[in-house]
């Protein structure tokens, strides 16, 4: 079973189901009516760098494998580094990578 699989198993046996009324389009729409330059950044900093943190130690400073990060799309994450790169992320870069990830994504990689 993978890192996102099992994650999301857990979850359900947590917490139930996921509300699906709340879309991925109102989730855009409160990021970005919500969200500062530094805040689209930052959210855009996690995406490449946050991961399934159930199979490591947080003791340990482990080497995290690519299947375990929450963005593991090769190109998604080209694009994102550009957007690091830059140092800046504009609402169209935002809302570009925003609306290649599906709601599990978004929802691991927080608000």
């Amino acid at each position: 079973m993978d890192s996102r699989t099992e994650f999301n198993n857990k979850y359900t046996e947590l917490f139930g189901e996921k509300d699906t009324s709340y879309t991925k389009e109102d989730r855009l729409n409160e990021y970005l009516n919500g969200y500062t330059p530094e805040n689209r950044f930052n959210f855009i900093k996690f995406c490449i760098e946050k991961h399934y943190s159930q199979n490591y130690s947080m003791k340990n400073n482990q080497t995290v494998l690519e299947e375990d990060y929450v963005v593991t799309d090769q190109n998604l994450r080209n694009n994102i580094q550009k957007v690091i790169n830059k140092n800046e992320c504009s609402v169209n870069d935002f809302t570009y990578i925003f609306n290649q990830l599906d709601v599990d994504q978004i929802d691991y990689i927080g608000y």
